[in-house]
């Protein structure tokens, strides 16, 4: 079984051929010319190099991954992507677009959305029974925040942060997210 350095190194590049490059070429456009047969997000979003990321970081986080755009891009994927029916435990404060794509699914009827006081754990604890997502970030004052975070709820519901700063004790790098 190869090491986390070694994946890291090893993935996302093209097979061994010969005379073939070691790496996938960086590709240095943002728009690219498509076919009929291109969806949105291949003409808007992906190249080869946009794929060998999402090859290395699947790779090291044993499963796919797909690179976004944006951090609200993949917010909104994440949070549009849950079933109806989804009942998601939310900081009060936040990222504030994220409050409104939160917003918008529960007026739609597709999600209940329960706000906490993420520096209260026992209210975060308390909203937790028959939630199926809960969302956590790491807003600009983030030591304010840290506590709640860090709060391990073993056999819980699905998780997500989003951990920007990527400070200490986050276990979040920059737009990194991680599922409980």
């Amino acid at each position: 079984m190869l090491q986390p350095e070694s994946i890291a190194v090893a993935s996302g590049r093209p097979a061994r051929t010969h005379r073939a490059p070691v790496n996938t070429p960086i590709v240095l456009s943002a728009p690219f010319h498509h076919g009929p047969d291109d969806n949105y997000y291949l003409r808007q979003g992906s190249s080869d190099t946009i794929r060998s990321l999402e090859e290395a970081i699947g790779d090291l986080e044993g499963g796919k991954a797909v690179a976004f755009a944006s951090g609200m891009a993949a917010i909104a994927a994440v949070v549009e992507g849950q079933p109806a029916g989804t009942i998601a435990v939310v900081p009060r404060e936040g990222y504030n677009v994220t409050g409104s794509i939160f917003a918008a699914q529960a007026k739609l009827g597709r999600m209940t959305v329960r706000e906490v006081d993420v520096t209260d754990t026992d209210e975060v604890l308390a909203a937790l029974p028959g939630a199926t997502l809960v969302w956590l970030e790491s807003p600009t004052n983030r030591r304010r925040h840290r506590r709640a975070l860090g709060h391990q709820v073993p056999g819980g519901p699905l998780g997500r942060a989003d951990g920007r700063a990527g400070h200490p004790g986050s276990g979040a790098g920059r737009g990194h997210a991680r599922a409980a």
